[in-house]
């Protein structure tokens, strides 16, 4: 074929097109968002010999323009106190000592890999079908039992951290 024939120049157009689709989604091609309801006690009764528990959820959410599995780590704060290992509730000048956990026993303290908790992980395969799926986590929070505080309302901000 000579080289100025319409078939040949057609076909090199074409052949670096589809080997640019084989090479993979670019960098902005997934996107991932985080979620949270609130681990919310209650009223909490310090005469009471059990603990107090509730259970809250982070959810991740994520979005790709092509089919991929998309892992991703979920990390949680320490809090108000700076001590992932200790974290407390306040109200005003009164505090009162609670953990978050990853696991319905509450064995399992959820971190940022410090102060003996760890991240949670995870991930999401998104087909031709689904390309946008979500994961929602059961966050388990235990305030322990007799503990003497003041009457209030006692609240704590925890940072989430998505990585992926």
């Amino acid at each position: 074929m000579p080289i100025g024939d319409p078939m040949r120049r057609i076909a090199c157009l074409i052949l670096p097109a589809f080997a640019a689709l084989l090479g993979g989604p670019p960098a902005a091609a997934q996107v991932c968002t985080v979620s949270t309801a609130g681990t919310a006690f209650g009223v909490y009764d310090p005469f009471a010999a059990a603990p107090t528990d509730s259970v809250g959820s982070v959810t991740v959410q994520c979005q790709a323009a092509v089919a991929i599995g998309i892992s991703y780590s979920v990390a949680l704060g320490p809090g108000g106190s700076g001590n992932g290992a200790a974290r407390l509730l306040r109200s005003g000048d009164s505090s009162l000592g609670y953990q978050l956990y990853s696991d319905a026993a509450r064995t399992q303290v959820w971190g940022d890999g410090t102060g003996g908790g760890r991240a949670v992980s995870g991930l999401l395969l998104l087909t031709l079908g689904r390309l946008s799926l979500l994961n929602s986590l059961p966050v388990y929070g235990r305030i322990a039992a007799r503990q003497n505080v003041a009457a209030g309302s006692y609240v704590d901000t925890i940072q989430v951290l998505l990585t992926y």
